[in-house]
């Protein structure tokens, strides 16, 4: 756990070893749902933890890992996922909800199952939309109330799974996804985006600059952006912004973000993007001020810094990336 100062604690929690599960806050508690735990497959167990770093256990309905979640104001929402069999494996439609006091029951089933979606809270009502199975992506929207009730949503326009979406406002915006199970053709990838409102009508919005899967979304100070993710020629670096009108516009490119591997960190009134992992090259290196060669590794921790220009568009990060013994560089500034 990190505190407010962030200072970092390991909670040493349970024996269990944890992958593929699903994460959200929901009333003051951090949740953990389903996944993957030791070597036994999909697992019912959820983890509770609580401000002080306590745990408690409970059980979902249906084993299952990569469900997709959503917290409104009554229930948090676990939503599809996969039941055996790891990456090809079978999906469920299986909806299981978490009271306030954390007592699990199962809600009506989504429309198909999958996975693959993106939830989201508008409105106080959870919404998961589209998705993944058997080869083949939906344009589905599956809502449910702060009662529990669900009903059909308004489909996207366009099929996609591993697709995100962020809330600003009273409006949810859905963008990127892969449109098909094979990666042979940029038509592949997309750049949608659709804009839900708080009736759950949806609306057409300018497309992003790349069509990527698996962007990072998030709002900050007033305003949505879509960055990072998997393109057709590798790797996103694009920072779209759409305003609260819903007008986009284009930010500076901050660094090179690789597919997928891309986390949000706030800090006053600046946001920061960060690469969470290694790319699929392996092997990379990053360079002091000195040109000191630093390794990086998973979990890697930098402390950078930048001379201030005249209009505060000074370079802050140089990246050299090996990639088959030729150094590629890729530059950073700072938006004015």
């Amino acid at each position: 756990k990190i505190d407010v100062n962030g200072n970092l604690s390991k909670i040493n929690f349970t024996s269990y070893y944890i992958s593929n599960a699903s994460s959200m806050e929901f009333n003051g508690f951090g949740w953990a749902w389903g996944g993957s735990w030791d070597s036994s497959g999909q697992s019912t167990r959820c983890l509770k933890l609580n401000s002080s770093g306590e745990v408690t256990f409970t059980s979902l309905f249906t084993a299952v890992s990569e469900p997709t979640t959503a917290s409104i104001s009554t229930y948090g929402y676990v939503a599809g996922g996969t039941t055996s069999g790891g990456t090809s494996g079978s999906m469920t439609a299986d909806v299981c909800k978490f009271d306030i006091s954390g007592n699990a029951s199962s809600a009506t089933a989504l429309s198909q199952a999958r996975r693959y979606m993106t939830g989201f809270a508008l409105g106080d009502k959870a919404y998961f939309v589209g998705g993944y199975y058997n080869l083949k992506a939906y344009v589905n929207c599956d809502v449910y109330d702060s009662s529990g009730v669900k009903t059909t949503g308004t489909s996207l326009s366009y099929k996609r799974y591993l697709l995100n979406s962020y809330t600003n406002g009273n409006y949810a915006y859905v963008g990127g996804g892969r449109t098909s199970n094979t990666l042979s053709s940029s038509s592949d990838y997309s750049n949608n985006v659709e804009r839900y409102n708080v009736s759950g009508l949806r609306t057409t919005m300018s497309a992003l600059t790349n069509r990527v899967y698996s962007p990072c979304a998030f709002s900050f100070n007033g305003n949505g952006y879509f960055t990072g993710g998997a393109a057709y020629s590798g790797g996103a670096y694009q920072l779209d912004r759409y305003d609260a009108s819903g007008v986009k516009s284009q930010d500076n490119q901050i660094v090179y973000l690789s597919a997928g591997n891309v986390d949000v960190v706030f800090e006053g009134k600046k946001a920061f993007l960060l690469q969470a992992s290694l790319d699929s090259y392996n092997y990379n290196e990053i360079y002091d001020s000195v040109s000191t060669k630093i390794p990086i590794t998973a979990g890697s921790v930098f402390n950078l810094t930048y001379t201030s220009g005249t209009a505060e568009t000074s370079q802050i990060l140089s990246f050299d990336k090996k990639v088959s013994g030729t150094i590629e560089y890729m530059k950073g500034t700072i938006p004015t």
